[in-house]
């Protein structure tokens, strides 16, 4: 063992964003984590900045460097939110390994560029968790056989106990969400128009930094908008017997989570995907029009959450963690 003990490096994705959702995502990593790294230091940067000196000297100074799950893999160059670490950057960062980490769009070919930081960045034998299918089968296309389909972290509690827990009864009240970066006024404005219709009560939470201009914008009465915070977000959902319906997809999760009846609202592959992989209740917003029979029908889905892969993933890293990296 080193002198300075073991240690591990999370790429956050929860620092330096104005998205709640990476919040969410962070939180289910954390609780795991917490678990499998007992005993071992665990620092962090964002994945969201470029690494910068002190993020150089935290990867030198790390036994294992894991880039923890969003949407931060892509082909094209330098697209939004994707890893911010440059070729410079990827000499520090070198041997990274995926966790729950997912392809930001459906997206043909890849720019050289990027398919050089992946092959620099990447562990070539330590084994990577990717969110879903369509991103296993890209990264196998590239070379890296090391990848695994583990879903979501987020979705790794969904336990067929804890699904049975959830009451498939419609509730009284529903709470939804939109998506700043994926508008349509006309759907979005239909779904919230058929809430108002089907439940007494209709909640709005912002999880993203312009959810609130674009709800603004639809022009909609009524609504109870609730502060965009995960803590408010949390506390709704444990306090109150209360559906959730909405586009973002770590919102409807968390609803799960908390043991409540979900819907997501399919704007993108990340919510579409995960559904072909695991089961979870996603409704494509072109098929809108479908909403209120889906709602008045949703049942207890029958999910396919990969928990032999998960556990091979966790089983990797703990011997990893307690023998390898003792030498």
């Amino acid at each position: 063992m080193k002198d300075k003990g073991k240690s591990v490096l999370l790429f956050d994705t929860s620092i330096a964003t104005s998205n709640i959702g990476d919040a969410i995502i962070m939180e289910s990593i954390n609780r795991i984590l917490a678990k499998l790294f007992l005993d071992i230091r665990v620092s962090r940067v964002s994945s969201h900045q470029s690494l910068g000196l002190n993020g150089a000297r935290l990867c030198n100074d790390s036994d294992l460097k894991i880039l923890c799950g969003s949407n931060m893999l892509g082909s094209l160059f330098l697209k939004r939110s994707q890893l911010k670490i440059g070729l410079g950057g990827c000499l520090a960062a070198k041997d990274m390994v995926l966790m729950g980490v997912g392809w930001r769009q459906y997206q043909d070919g890849m720019h050289l560029y990027n398919k050089l930081k992946l092959k620099r960045l990447l562990s070539k034998d330590k084994l990577h968790s990717v969110r879903d299918g369509y991103t296993e089968k890209i990264l196998k296309n590239h070379g890296f056989n090391n990848v695994i389909n583990t879903s979501c972290p987020t979705t790794w509690s969904l336990t067929e106990e804890h699904m049975s827990g959830i009451n498939y009864n419609k509730s009284k009240e529903v709470l939804f969400t939109l998506t700043d970066y994926g508008k349509n006024y006309k759907k979005d404005r239909k779904m919230i128009c058929e809430l108002q219709k089907i439940y007494d009560k209709v909640y709005f939470w912002p999880q993203g930094l312009h959810d609130i201009s674009y709800f603004n914008d639809l022009g909609v009465s009524g609504i109870s908008v609730l502060p965009p915070t995960l803590h408010a977000f949390n506390d709704i959902l444990s306090r109150h017997d209360i559906d959730y319906v909405g586009t973002r997809l770590h919102a409807g999760i968390k609803a799960l989570q908390h043991k409540r009846r979900a819907l997501i609202i399919g704007i993108d592959n990340r919510a579409i995907e995960l559904s072909k992989d695991t089961g979870i209740s996603v409704l494509k917003r072109e098929n809108m029009c479908h909403l209120p029979e889906i709602i008045n029908e949703l049942q207890q889905p029958e999910l396919h959450i990969p928990f032999d892969a998960i556990t091979k993933w966790m089983d990797f890293y703990k011997e990893l963690i307690h023998s390898k990296l003792d030498r």
